[in-house]
């Protein structure tokens, strides 16, 4: 009996403990409300700070990619020289690696593989575990996420777009985003 009234008691007094419960996650309109504060901390593949490619009061357009994603690595170098069309120089362009998430690499293996390519002029934020594109929604490679002056995420695009359809976007955050028409390499009849 009393070692039945002594479990009962041990019973009690932990239902009566406070929990220590870890603190609630933020919820996701709050983790977005930060969004231009995360940017800003990120680092760069080449270790420059991702604030000095982060100008405030002006929309920010980010490409999502990959390095096993081939469609995402064929159009780097066209995202690069966006960086340089003065259509594009009232918004921040830049490009985020998500290592460990969505299948790409852990962070020193995704930054060394990077150092062995030739994209000077373009910056490449690393977000090591992908949190940020998990909670704007990003869940496929390559991704488009358009914030607006504010900071504030206008829209995600999935897949690749080219420079009209950027401009568009850019022009109106929800443009009908027509495909263009592809070219392919028909070899001539014999």
């Amino acid at each position: 009996m009393k070692t039945h009234t002594l479990f009962v008691l041990t019973l009690a007094a932990f239902a009566a403990a406070p929990t220590l419960a870890a603190p609630a996650a933020p919820n996701r309109a709050e983790t977005l409300q930060n969004l231009p504060q995360r940017l800003a901390t990120l680092p760069t593949a080449d270790g420059a700070p991702a604030a000095t490619y982060l100008e405030r009061g002006k929309p920010t357009l980010i490409k999502y990619w990959a390095s096993w994603c081939p469609l995402c690595l064929a159009t780097l170098e066209e995202t690069q020289a966006w960086r340089g069309d003065k259509a594009f120089a009232g918004v921040n362009l830049v490009t985020i690696a998500s290592p460990d998430h969505l299948g790409e690499n852990d962070e020193a293996t995704f930054k060394e593989w990077y150092r062995g390519l030739d994209y000077p002029n373009l910056p490449v934020l690393v977000n090591n575990g992908g949190d940020i594109a998990r909670d704007i929604g990003v869940a496929v490679y390559p991704s488009w996420a358009l914030l607006d002056k504010n900071g504030n995420v206008a829209r995600v695009i999935k897949g690749h777009i080219n420079r009209e359809q950027a401009l568009a976007l850019l022009a109106n955050p929800q443009a009908e985003l027509a495909q263009p028409a592809q070219k392919f390499y028909k070899p001539k009849p014999k």
